[in-house]
C-alpha cells in the first residue's frame, strides 16, 4: 500500500475510533443500562472493535514514517485504550504534516 494513502487511512481511523467510542459509550450503553434495550451493543461494539484493531495495526505500519521513538509509540498505543485520546494522535499527525510538507 502506498505510504501516503496508508497515512491518510490512519488519520481517518483516529477519528473513526472516536466515533465508535461515542456510539458505544453515549448511545448503546445508555440504551442498555438506562432502558434495558441491548440491541445496539453488539453492532456498535463490533464497529468500535474493528476501528480499535485497525488503529493498532496501522500504528505499527506508520511508526517509521512519523519517526516515533519508543516512548512516543507507547503513548500512541496507550491512547487507543483511553476513550477519545486518539484525538491527540490525530492532532500530532496534523502537526507533523504541517512541519514536513515535502514528506
Amino acid at each position: 500500500m502506498n505510504q501516503k494513502i496508508q497515512n491518510k487511512i490512519f488519520d481517518i481511523v483516529c477519528i473513526l475510533e472516536i466515533v465508535g467510542c461515542v456510539l458505544l459509550f453515549l448511545i448503546a450503553m445508555p440504551m442498555k443500562y438506562g432502558f434495558g434495550d441491548d440491541s445496539l451493543i453488539s453492532p456498535f461494539g463490533m464497529l468500535h472493535g474493528i476501528f480499535f484493531m485497525a488503529y493498532i495495526y496501522l500504528a505499527f505500519r506508520v511508526r517509521a514514517y512519523y519517526q516515533w521513538n519508543n516512548k512516543e509509540f507507547a503513548l500512541v498505543l496507550l491512547y487507543a485504550v483511553i476513550p477519545f485520546f486518539t484525538w491527540f494522535v490525530h492532532k500530532k499527525i496534523k502537526a507533523f504534516e504541517q512541519s514536513n510538507p515535502s514528506k
